[in-house]
């Protein structure tokens, strides 16, 4: 069970082309961009941890951070491995279940059972979004800078 909500960086073909093709640069400018790589990812970590509602505090600490380092490219990840995180974040509309088995919902404490249930619907928390959102004009212009400082 689970779903994946994606927020992607939307970055520039050039940028983008930048990272996944790192090996067309020298080794000054690799470790330059992997640096803003990590630098920029560990900055969405935090502002999604700041962002995420909190009241068990179990979606903040599901968030995990990640960096994907090859020979021939490099990615930051933010993500969480919550099954309702992607509910949080987008918030759920107005639903009606209906059981399978006509026992499942029983309400506890009496024999009556209930034909269905009504789920109300949820305001989206968005968490991951903002930080992205807040985050994103700085990492195309590190990039530039990194390729630009370092040459190629």
């Amino acid at each position: 069970m689970g779903s994946k909500s994606i927020v992607k960086a939307n970055i520039s073909e050039e940028v983008y082309r930048a990272l996944v093709r790192i090996d067309r640069f020298n080794v000054a400018t690799q470790e330059s961009i992997r640096k803003v790589v990590r630098e920029k990812t560990l900055e969405v970590y935090r502002l999604t941890i700041a962002h995420a509602p909190y009241k068990k505090g179990k979606l903040k600490s599901s968030i995990q951070m990640e960096i994907g380092n090859t020979k021939r490219g490099t990615q930051g990840i933010v993500k969480t491995d919550d099954p309702v995180a992607h509910l949080v974040e987008n918030g759920t509309a107005y639903s009606v279940v209906i059981p399978v088995v006509k026992k499942a919902l029983h309400p506890g404490g009496s024999d009556h059972y209930f034909k269905r249930a009504v789920i109300p619907p949820r305001r989206a928390h968005p968490f991951m979004r903002p930080a992205m959102d807040a985050v994103r004009p700085t990492i195309e212009q590190a990039v530039k800078e990194a390729i630009e400082k370092n040459g190629t």
